[in-house]
């Protein structure tokens, strides 16, 4: 039940906050941080940077390099997230047994907790930014 009563708070708040997260992060331009995500052989990795971190949101900005692509994996958080897209360039994403593609700034993706899995890949010939929203 509480679970059912934050992802409803998180639908109804998530108008508001990723209008006023996009800008920030569009404003402030390209901050990197440490690598996240899975671990790859070679090449280059996924960074991020925490955009917002408050009692109610956790907000990431995600870089994909050229190529890069996840396997399939569930949210380490245990919370439903949304992932967004923010550059115009041809971003994959899975959940569960559903592939779709977007070039689409604003593109919303969203991916619950586990048992659910997820990917994305980076299908441009430019690196790609990323909103990942999660509800605390």
């Amino acid at each position: 039940m509480q679970t059912a009563i934050a992802w409803r708070s998180f639908r109804f708040a998530a108008p508001l906050v990723i209008p006023i997260v996009t800008a920030f992060v569009l404003v402030h331009g390209n901050v990197r941080g440490q690598a996240a995500g899975q671990a790859q052989a070679k090449g280059p990795q996924i960074t991020q940077t925490v955009v917002l971190d408050n009692e109610r949101f956790n907000v990431r900005r995600l870089t994909f390099p050229v190529g890069y692509r996840q396997q399939l994996h569930t949210v380490a958080a245990n919370r439903d997230e949304l992932v967004i897209l923010i550059t115009p360039a041809q971003f994959e994403g899975q959940v569960d047994d559903k592939k779709e593609i977007s070039d689409k700034p604003g593109k919303i993706w969203p991916t619950p907790k586990a048992p659910s899995q997820h990917a994305f890949a980076n299908l441009s010939q430019q690196p790609i930014d990323i909103l990942v929203v999660q509800a605390k």
